[in-house]
């Protein structure tokens, strides 16, 4: 499922997220509210992420993959929201988000997750 490397996106054209906009939980960000973000992000990078059922035997909940030439996130559609989380943010860390708004919870998130 993974390519390895580093993916190029195009610049950001959007405006930047309100600083609020992730919403505080415990100190931290509510994994609902971290997963939507990071979809959101995926979005904005031309990713798409899919939720589908994989295989309960894999060992793996998700990844990224190119599909005809443009980047996929597959994600467990069973997996716990924390591991959807990290599923995701391993899969967007391999990519180059220097050009796009990311909140500075997300951009850290990431980092750790690289």
């Amino acid at each position: 499922m993974d390519g390895g490397g580093t993916f190029p996106i195009q610049p950001e054209s959007r405006p930047p997220l309100p600083s609020g906009a992730l919403g505080a939980h415990h100190g931290g960000v509510a994994p609902e509210d971290m997963l939507r973000e990071l979809e959101r992000l995926a979005r904005r990078m031309g990713v798409e992420v899919r939720f589908e059922e994989l295989d309960p035997r894999a060992s793996r909940r998700g990844g990224v993959c190119k599909l005809r030439g443009s980047a996929l996130v597959l994600i467990d559609s069973r997996a716990a929201t924390l591991d959807k989380v990290g599923v995701l943010c391993e899969a967007l860390s391999r990519f180059d988000v220097e050009a796009v708004y990311v909140p500075p919870l997300l951009r850290a998130r990431l980092e750790r997750a690289g």
